[in-house]
């Protein structure tokens, strides 16, 4: 029985020493699909996003840009198939259309994806570290997948999992963030596609920070 008990404990330990290499390895492919924004200070691409709502037969579909500058938030400009801007930052989420002016908005799954971006745009790893476990799962030699799934019970409460998905900074293919996919808690999931990705690594221009 006491050698079982010891078999056993070995046995334990040896999966929480695999589960923090893993996380270990995990952490260190966040750094690495992060390490092409560490001097980032304005990223602009479009956007294609397709929402699979449960229960409806087709996706919604909607198309744009997406603007990111350090210091200063994140910008989403929806242009099809009706025109919007939804802008965040350390105020809130702010939204305007055709219909309404800029007007602060309460939505939370808008705001943790944009606060998710925003902290992989400017390279705090550690700060997504505190918010989500972190797996590695790796597609190939050239493409990374990073699974983020929620610590915070408040997280939880809006989705289930973030795939962050893009090419290693080493490789010729465009590098960085090439989509992510949101799980949110009723099992919608939201696929976003950048394109035309451009990262800019000098000073700011005025009318880049008039944006926001």
């Amino acid at each position: 029985m006491k050698n079982l008990c010891i078999l056993t404990l070995i046995f334990f330990i040896g999966i929480v020493s695999a589960e923090k290499d893993s996380g270990k390895d995990a952490q260190t492919r966040l750094n690495q699909l992060t390490s092409v924004y560490s001097d980032t200070t304005f990223f602009e691409a479009d956007f294609t996003q397709t929402k699979q709502v449960r229960f409806m037969h087709k996706p919604l579909v909607s198309s744009g840009q997406i603007k990111f500058a350090k210091n200063h938030g994140l910008l989403w400009i929806i242009e099809q198939p009706f025109q919007s801007k939804t802008w965040v930052n350390q105020q809130g989420v702010f939204k305007a259309n055709q219909f309404e002016d800029k007007k602060k908005v309460k939505d939370p799954q808008m705001k943790v994806v944009a606060g998710l971006l925003s902290d992989l745009f400017s390279s705090q790893v550690n700060k997504v570290a505190r918010k989500f476990t972190v797996s590695d799962e790796s597609t190939d030699d050239n493409m990374w997948q990073v699974t983020l799934r929620p610590d915070s019970a408040l997280i939880k409460k809006v989705l289930q999992s973030i795939e962050v998905i893009g090419a290693e900074s080493n490789t010729k293919i465009s590098q960085g963030i090439q989509r992510i996919v949101v799980t949110d808690r009723n099992d919608n999931v939201t696929e976003i596609k950048f394109s035309r990705i451009k990262r800019q690594h000098k000073p700011l221009t005025d009318q880049q920070i008039s944006d926001f």
